[in-house]
């Protein structure tokens, strides 16, 4: 009993780094969904899930911080000088030491499901030996663009390798960027060196499979519709507008 309570009040830093310049569309996370920015959007869904302790925006513009100055959150400034988002967290983490699990959220999933954040984080605070927790689709992917990256797992929902493009001989599923580490975890995979694997595939989660750390995939029913590319607004529009009139 006194282990479970322990591992029931760990904290949980929730970080959402959010670049100004992306290599397929720079300035992505202004861009207007139903009159509010993705960014917002994204931090706003964060704000709904009831089991993370404190959420911060790690932004390199002005803009962005701005944009999401009215919410409830702490907002900090970070270099570009790190090779990718893990290395980010881990460096704003490293602020906040008394938060025991680390979540990283991308900033273009506007569509992020809080039920699914919240099995994510309870998935590491109730069992030390999750390493890694990331989310995937309840369906089957059918999506053929490589800006989704497909999941395949086990029988136990860990993962066993990512890809872009479409196997033809397994089942996978579509992968949602939000990562949840074990404090210690986070910063010993921030240093790993890259793969080749992830060269190719452009996916780093594939360095840590290659390292012997483990994935727990947490299954969700959120729609995958990231903002990648600018084709990806309108089918967000689209989304929005069929949940408007599911409501009517």
């Amino acid at each position: 009993m006194f282990v479970l309570s322990i591992m029931q009040n760990k904290k949980v830093l929730a970080v959402i780094p959010a670049r100004y310049d992306s290599e397929r569309f720079p300035g992505k996370l202004l861009s207007i969904l139903d009159g509010k920015t993705v960014v917002f959007r994204v931090v706003s869904q964060v704000l709904k899930c009831g089991n993370v302790d404190d959420v911060v925006l790690a932004t390199d513009d002005e803009r962005i911080a701005s944009n999401a100055a009215s919410l409830p959150i702490e907002i900090v400034y970070a270099r570009n000088s790190f090779r990718n988002g893990t290395e980010r967290v881990a460096s704003i983490a490293s602020r906040f030491p008394t938060h025991d699990v680390i979540i990283n959220i991308q900033g273009d999933e506007p569509f992020l499901s809080p039920s699914g954040l919240f099995d994510l984080v309870e998935a590491l605070k109730t069992d030390v030996t999750t390493q890694i927790a990331t989310l995937m689709s309840l369906k089957s992917c059918t999506d053929l663009s490589e800006h989704v990256v497909k999941v395949y797992s086990d029988e136990d929902d860990f993962a066993i390798g990512f890809i872009r493009h479409m196997p033809s001989d397994i089942e996978c599923y579509s992968h949602i960027g939000v990562y949840g580490f074990q404090r210690n975890v986070l910063l010993k995979v921030a240093e790993l060196s890259v793969t080749d694997s992830e060269n190719e595939q452009r996916l780093e989660q594939l360095r840590w499979l290659e390292n012997g750390y483990k994935i727990k995939m947490i299954r969700t029913e959120q729609h995958v519709i990231s903002i990648d590319v600018p084709s990806d607004l309108s089918k967000a529009e689209r989304y929005i507008k069929s949940i408007k009139s599911q409501d009517e």
